[in-house]
């Protein structure tokens, strides 16, 4: 699947159409594409003011940005779809889901992650490295790992 941004998370882009013009912050990227197939590909989140908890995202499709350097990168496709085995996303489980979104969160970010038996939840919030470097291209980069276990020693 090809992933394409404006730019990375809570970075601004431009979107000059009639429904929502103006600049926005990316605030995320979702994957419900596949269920409804609304947006070719993956659908970009975005705020005018990312700090502001009572509004709401608006959706774009990574057409609707304007300007600015375009991000573009593949990841596959299977993490999207329902039945993908957790364990390859880094997660410490047997369960079966899919990557149903990332955000942007006050810690930096995190990625959802649909299991259950109808794939389609509870939805759960996770970090892990896997995920960080599949698709490190949109992390902002204002923000810095640090295994703080080799730092303290």
């Amino acid at each position: 699947m090809r992933i394409e941004a404006p730019c990375r998370l809570g970075e601004r882009f431009d979107c000059r159409k009639p429904w929502s013009e103006g600049r926005f912050t990316l605030t995320g990227l979702t994957f419900f594409y596949w269920q409804s197939s609304l947006f070719p590909g993956t659908t970009l989140c975005g705020k005018r003011d990312a700090r502001n908890r009572l509004e709401n995202a608006r959706f774009f499709a990574p057409g609707d940005a304007e300007g600015g350097v375009r991000i573009s990168f593949e990841v596959p496709d299977a993490i999207v779809i329902p039945g993908y085995p957790l364990s390859e996303l880094g997660l410490d489980t047997r369960a079966v889901g899919h990557l149903a979104g990332l955000s942007l969160t006050e810690e930096g970010w995190a990625w959802s992650v649909a299991y259950g038996k109808d794939y389609g939840g509870p939805l759960e919030q996770v970090r892990t490295e896997a995920l960080d470097r599949m698709f490190d291209p949109v992390l902002p980069l204002h923000a810095v790992r640090v295994n703080w276990k080799e730092y303290l020693m």
